[in-house]
């Protein structure tokens, strides 16, 4: 393998790296094994990675490029993107890797009034 087929095919890992982390940080649930990424290499020999889902029959539709209205279940069941315990997903509650404190309010007490709370 030559210095420039070398290059190339480093260039190309790069990009597809590229996408699927643009890919895991958009759909972090999504089942990797039903995608693919596609890389082109413009006149300028740079190269650019698309993710896109596979279909029967060696068809595939982009994840990026393509309007969500018109994805597929299976495209959306791959994304887990579907409704979850009857409840669409943008409803279901994010999982967190840091709890959020909730502070603790003295029902005892009147509530502060707008001027306190921006004076402090």
């Amino acid at each position: 393998m030559d210095g420039v087929a070398r290059g190339a095919k480093k260039e190309a890992t790069a990009a597809q790296d590229r996408a699927w982390d643009k890919f895991a940080h958009q759909f972090p649930n999504a089942e990797r094994s039903k995608f693919v990424a596609n890389v082109e290499f413009a006149k300028n020999h740079t190269a650019s990675a698309e993710i896109f889902f596979k279909h029967s029959s060696g068809v595939s539709k982009s994840v990026s490029g393509s309007d969500r209205r018109y994805w597929s279940e299976r495209m959306k069941a791959g994304l887990l993107l579907t409704e979850v315990g009857g409840f669409p997903y943008q409803l279901v509650a994010m999982k967190r890797k840091i709890a959020q404190p909730i502070p603790p309010i003295k029902f005892t007490e009147p509530a502060p009034t707008l001027n306190n709370l921006f004076l402090r």
